[in-house]
């Protein structure tokens, strides 16, 4: 991360990347190949966003960019991110959230693939069953905490949550675009007392690409 001044709502961040990739038990000739990845991260962020445990307000969006190799079959591995974060407060207790992603990248493996499901993206899509080559996805949740006592409270929510991707096959080649949509409610336990530390739940029905529905636990916000 990039040095940055304070009351500046700009931030850059670089990284550099490098890992080892070797699939084990391959079989017919969609197999992926073995090799060695290096590549690079350029984020550039614009920060107005105001976290709160309740009721968190304003806009954060994020562009990345990452050129990267796949060296031993000279595969290139690019992509392409973008990310929004909003937050409108309501009431005292009361917000609107929501997030939105678009993540790109090039065919040809689907081991260098956007994934989406269920622990981000479509609550009660299966998580990994798409390795796509482009998708973009929104969470929306309007949340209504009440007080239980000093520093803990209890929250509903009710959320939409909403996806297009464009899925690869076995040897890397994109297939037809694919729709999905699920609705529901959750409850959380806030502890304010503990920073982004929650005990979330929700309950989320799948409407599309086909009829499923999941219970989902976690320790922070889904958005």
């Amino acid at each position: 991360m990039s040095p940055f001044v304070y009351g500046s709502p700009f931030r850059y961040e670089l990284q550099i990347q490098a890992y080892g990739e070797i699939s084990n038990a391959k079989e017919g000739s969609s197999a992926p190949a073995d090799g060695f990845y290096v590549g690079t991260t350029m984020e550039f962020i614009f920060d107005r966003y105001t976290w709160n445990d309740i009721t968190p307000s304003g806009f954060r969006t994020a562009v990345e960019i990452r050129p990267g190799w796949f060296l031993g079959p000279g595969q290139s591995r690019h992509e392409l991110r973008g990310k929004v974060l909003t937050g409108i407060k309501l009431a005292k207790y009361t917000a609107l959230v929501g997030f939105g992603s678009l993540n790109v990248v090039n065919d040809g493996n689907v081991n260098h693939s956007a994934l989406i499901g269920s622990q981000q993206g479509v609550r009660a899509l299966p998580d990994s069953l798409y390795r796509n080559r482009a998708q973009a996805y929104t969470n929306i949740e309007l949340r209504q905490a009440i007080p239980l006592r000093k520093r803990w409270f209890v929250q509903g929510v009710l959320f939409g949550d909403a996806a297009v991707f464009e899925p690869m096959d076995p040897r890397g080649v994109p297939t037809p675009w694919i729709g999905a949509l699920s609705l529901g409610g959750g409850l959380r336990v806030l502890p304010t007392g503990l920073v982004d530390t929650i005990f979330r739940m929700d309950v989320a029905g799948l409407i599309a690409p086909f009829n499923s529905w999941s219970v989902l636990f976690g320790i922070t916000q889904y958005i």
